[in-house]
């Protein structure tokens, strides 16, 4: 597992030392768990190793499917993943010995309440590795269209014949600059992946303190700034009110000449309607597109056709085989709890707040 990067203010999990669930060693006296996993991404995230890891940690009662719901009055933690309940009032009633989840992905504002956080379980996120899964994605976007190669794939022919007058306009990776909206903990981990290349890292993130763009040797621009000297351009935005439409018709406007625009956070920091008229106007630009506003797009949305959009089904974070991943992350947080011993990767009810 990579070590995490400092994370954002915008998505970060903290340390936190909790008590021993159980005087005996693990294997002894185990805590009662559900694996809560939706069916399509259970054997993903958590394989058979896995489970039979999980089986040695706690007293798993549903370890191959389904639970009943009668059950929930047993269980003291859920092994989750993509599919959990959301721990309101009436779910929490049933659930009276719960203490805590365990989750295998990221975000945890879909299924956090205030009732599940004033009753103090503790919720631990594998955010750290869905992370570093979108980040080594984005990496490879960004120096495929550091070469325009998008570009050259919708133009094959011609690209052939006009390579060598189009050159200027391609930016390499020697010397170009790579611009990054926000730099929470998917954008560091793509500095510190970009870092043995030539190229200038800069990012926008008015809640990161300096020392972390310091750290990791990156400049940090004003926003209108970045976007019209970048190259490439890659969006790690979370999904809060403010965030709505960042990148409005006046900001998308200022892209640098054929800059490629990376969007890999939420649909909707894009304004969507004034980025395809820019599109249509600006065929020098390339827009690389793994979320959408409404997601997928409307069948008849323009998207599907503009030449110069690269549309890819929200597969930048962890997909397939990469879900075990975060299944391991979070057994391995299971094992600290039963343990006693200090969680990494522990979310409050603050932090939860301003994640993606």
């Amino acid at each position: 597992m990579i070590a995490n990067p400092t994370p954002s203010i915008y998505d970060h999990g903290t340390s936190q030392t909790v008590a021993p669930l159980h005087d005996e060693a693990v294997g002894q006296g185990r805590p009662v768990a559900a694996i809560v996993v939706r069916p399509l991404h259970a054997d993903a995230v958590y394989p058979e190793a896995e489970r039979r890891r999980a089986a040695k940690l706690a007293q798993v009662i549903n370890p191959n499917g389904p639970m009943d719901a009668a059950r929930w009055g047993e269980v003291e933690a859920v092994i989750g993943g993509w599919g959990m309940p959301r721990l309101d009032a009436a779910f929490l009633a049933s659930a009276p010995r719960l203490k805590a989840v365990f989750y295998a992905a990221g975000s945890v504002r879909g299924f956090m309440t205030d009732e599940a956080w004033d009753r103090g379980i503790v919720v631990s996120t594998a955010a750290a590795a869905n992370s570093a899964t979108t980040a080594e994605f984005c990496v490879g976007e960004i120096i495929f269209s550091l070469k325009h190669g998008w570009r050259f794939m919708r133009e094959p022919r011609e690209a052939w014949r006009t390579a060598y007058t189009y050159q200027p306009l391609v930016p390499g990776l020697i010397g170009s600059r790579v611009g990054l909206v926000s730099f929470g903990r998917v954008a560091q981990r793509v500095a510190e992946l970009l870092r043995p290349f030539a190229m200038e890292l800069v990012a926008w993130d008015p809640m990161q303190p300096r020392e972390v763009f310091d750290r990791l040797g990156v400049r940090r621009m004003e926003l209108d700034d970045l976007l019209s000297t970048s190259d490439v351009v890659s969006l790690h935005v979370p999904q809060m009110p403010e965030t709505v439409r960042l990148l409005n018709a006046r900001r998308l406007a200022r892209l640098k000449p054929g800059a490629t625009l990376i969007n890999t956070s939420r649909g909707d920091v894009l304004d969507e309607p004034a980025l395809i008229a820019l599109l249509r106007e600006r065929a020098d630009l390339t827009a690389v597109l793994d979320v959408t506003d409404p997601e997928p797009p409307c069948p008849d949305s323009p998207l599907f056709d503009l030449p110069n959009v690269v549309l890819t089904p929200h597969i930048a974070g962890s997909y397939g085989p990469e879900c075990a991943r975060m299944g391991a992350m979070a057994l391995d947080e299971l094992e600290r709890w039963v343990a006693g011993r200090p969680l990494l990767h522990s979310i409050t009810r603050q932090q939860a707040a301003l994640m993606a």
